[in-house]
């Protein structure tokens, strides 16, 4: 919050009447966290946490839109921005790690390309940001990195490229030394190295078996439908040539859904995926997590966190979605990715990032969707807890469509590697 703390004072020993000194080393207004808006008055999230105006941005001046914000439960951080901001200095009581979450919307119809500009935290570039071309007008962008402040000052300067840098709002809170976002120190790992035909590490992954999900395959744990090329690569395939038997929902479709579950779980950190999609209609290629709890609270109190849903009826569309609970069950945040060319005609990456109250995932490196725990409703926030990787071809179903029927065939999911990074 931007409750201003005050300065500290040490009495000088030994003299009567001696006035206090102030200690310069902490700046006047030093706060300990902040969370401000770039409006003329304090705004309010859908928790109720008050977003005070910011007092420590200079340049520019606000602009207010009453157009909808959309994808957020608390449009007020949006509705406002500060459009040719400068700098933004706070001053901090405590010297440390602090996660600072920046929050935009495009509050324009600014075509993609007409506003680009650079961040630069203590004089180091974190990210160029054209909100237009990312997101579109009127839909929430964060841009969120971790800062080390040494003399109680954090320095954001915004360098214009083309257009007037803007800004909506600005979170700033402590975090522990260990969590470094981006996460840059591998912490576990599969390069998928082993002979043509064998199977994936078993100190790895294990397999949900069986039908299920309202889907149409049955998933296994053969090597048919999971293993090694011996090149560096997993070959996930979808078949339809297996036993066909209705009395046990089986229809001669198999898949596989491969899962850390039980090996290996992360909590804040980057997961990413080199991954060649399936083009095959009626098969999503899908690379996801779950809470780790999700055998004691259940789907979605667990929440699901989805870098990678790639239909193979709309191969050049990638889906990413994050699942939580609410009063009404299933609260689900989706974004739509147009890609220049078929996902499916090479490997491209897949990536999730997270921090305390923030998640962003990208494709190839670039960002492309985001949220925060401002943007959901009080108590649907669940993705501060350890989720399990799940590589999956889903077949079927009310959202895959329905795969070819009269022809035999096979699906392909190629995956090259598979990392999680830490601080």
């Amino acid at each position: 919050m931007l409750a201003a703390a005050p300065a500290t004072h040490a009495a000088t020993s030994g003299r009567t009447g001696a006035s206090l000194q102030i200690n310069s080393r902490i700046p006047p207004h030093a706060v300990r966290s902040l969370a401000a808006v770039e409006a003329k008055a304090a705004v309010r999230d859908t928790a109720g946490r008050r977003w005070a105006p910011d007092l420590f941005a200079t340049g520019g001046s606000i602009f207010t839109t009453r157009t909808a914000i959309e994808n957020t439960a608390s449009p007020a951080l949006y509705r406002s921005a500060r459009v040719g901001i400068r700098s933004l200095t706070v001053p901090l009581r405590v010297n440390g790690n602090y996660l600072v979450t920046l929050y935009f919307a495009e509050i324009r119809r600014a075509a993609p390309g007409t506003r680009i500009f650079t961040v630069l935290a203590q004089g180091r570039p974190v990210g160029t940001v054209d909100v237009a071309q990312d997101m579109g007008p009127y839909v929430p962008y964060h841009l969120a990195f971790t800062a080390p402040v040494s003399r109680h000052r954090l320095t954001l300067r915004f360098r214009a490229i083309r257009g007037r840098p803007m800004l909506s709002a600005i979170q700033v809170t402590p975090v522990p030394a260990g969590i470094t976002l981006p996460a840059n120190r591998l912490v576990w790992d599969d390069e998928f190295t082993g002979p043509a035909g064998a199977s994936p590490n078993p100190a790895n992954w294990t397999y949900d078996l069986g039908p299920g999900w309202n889907q149409m395959a049955d998933y296994t744990d053969s090597p048919e439908n999971a293993s090694l090329d011996g090149l560096g690569h997993l070959v996930i395939q979808a078949r339809n040539d297996g036993p066909v038997n209705p009395a046990a929902n089986l229809n001669g479709i198999t898949s596989v859904r491969m899962t850390t579950s039980g090996r290996f779980s992360m909590l804040y950190g980057t997961a990413e995926a080199s991954i060649q999609v399936s083009g095959q209609p009626g098969v999503v290629s899908t690379f996801w997590a779950l809470g780790s709890d999700i055998p004691q609270v259940n789907w979605p109190r667990a929440g699901e966190i989805d870098p990678s849903e790639v239909r193979g009826s709309r191969s050049s569309v990638l889906v990413q979605a994050l699942h939580m609970p609410c009063a009404t069950g299933d609260c689900p945040a989706v974004w739509d990715t147009q890609a220049q060319t078929s996902l499916a005609n090479g490997f491209h990456t897949y990536a999730v990032q997270r921090a305390p109250g923030v998640v962003i995932f990208l494709l190839d490196g670039h960002e492309t969707a985001s949220l925060t725990t401002a943007d959901v409703p009080p108590g649907s926030w669940v993705f501060n807890r350890p989720f399990y990787l799940i590589l999956n071809m889903i077949v079927g179903g009310d959202w895959a469509g329905s795969p070819p029927t009269t022809t035999a065939w096979r699906a392909t999911m190629l995956v090259d590697w598979v990392r999680v990074y830490g601080g």
